[in-house]
C-alpha cells in the first residue's frame, strides 16, 4: 500500500490548522489518538491477508508512516506552542491485543454476522460473550478492547501530563 508523501502531506497541513484553531480557542492540553494497526482487522485480513498471515504488514506500514507523521507534527506544535502540550497514545501500546494476546478469545472473527461491506447484519444476534471478542464487526473494536485501550491512554496522559515523564 503506497500512500503518497503528497498526500500524508496534505493531512498534516490540514490537520495541524485544525490543532492550531483549538490552541487558539483555549486548547492547552491536547491528546491525539494514532492510528491503529488497520492492518490487522478482520476485514483486512479477509481482503488482504496472505498466507494466513495475522495481519497486512503492507496497510500496517502506511499507519506507521502517517503516526511517524503525526508525531513529527506534534513536536512542530509543542515547539512553537511553547505553553501548549500536544501528546500521541503509542499504538504499539494495542498491538498486543491484535497478536497473540491473552486478553480475547477472538481476534480476527467479529462478534455479529457481518454483510459484504463488513458491518453488522440489522436484526442478527450478536455472539453471546462480547467479552471474548476484540472486534465488533470486521472494522470496530468492541467495549472490551475499547476499555483497555482507553486504559493504555489513559496511563499516557497521567504520564505525560501530570508527571511530565516522557515516553
Amino acid at each position: 500500500l503506497n500512500v503518497p508523501s503528497k498526500y500524508l502531506g496534505f493531512l498534516f497541513l490540514f490537520f495541524g490548522l485544525f490543532l492550531q484553531s483549538l490552541y487558539n480557542y483555549g486548547a492547552r492540553k491536547v491528546m491525539v489518538n494514532p492510528l491503529g494497526l488497520i492492518g490487522c482487522t478482520p476485514n483486512a485480513i479477509a481482503l488482504y491477508g496472505k498466507n494466513k498471515t495475522i495481519c497486512v504488514g503492507d496497510m500496517n506500514n502506511a499507519a506507521q508512516r502517517f503516526n511517524e507523521g503525526l508525531e513529527s507534527l506534534l513536536d512542530q506544535l509543542n515547539t512553537n506552542l511553547t505553553d501548549g502540550k500536544f501528546i500521541t497514545t503509542g499504538p504499539s501500546a494495542l498491538a498486543s491485543l491484535y497478536t497473540g494476546n491473552l486478553c480475547f478469545k477472538f481476534t480476527i472473527k467479529g462478534c455479529c454476522k457481518v454483510n459484504n461491506v463488513g458491518q453488522c447484519i440489522p436484526d442478527k444476534a450478536p455472539c453471546k460473550n462480547r467479552n471474548t471478542h476484540l472486534f465488533w464487526d470486521s472494522f470496530h473494536p468492541t467495549e472490551a478492547a475499547n476499555l483497555i485501550g482507553a486504559l493504555i491512554a489513559y496511563t499516557d496522559i497521567v504520564r505525560e501530563f501530570i508527571f511530565h515523564i516522557p515516553k
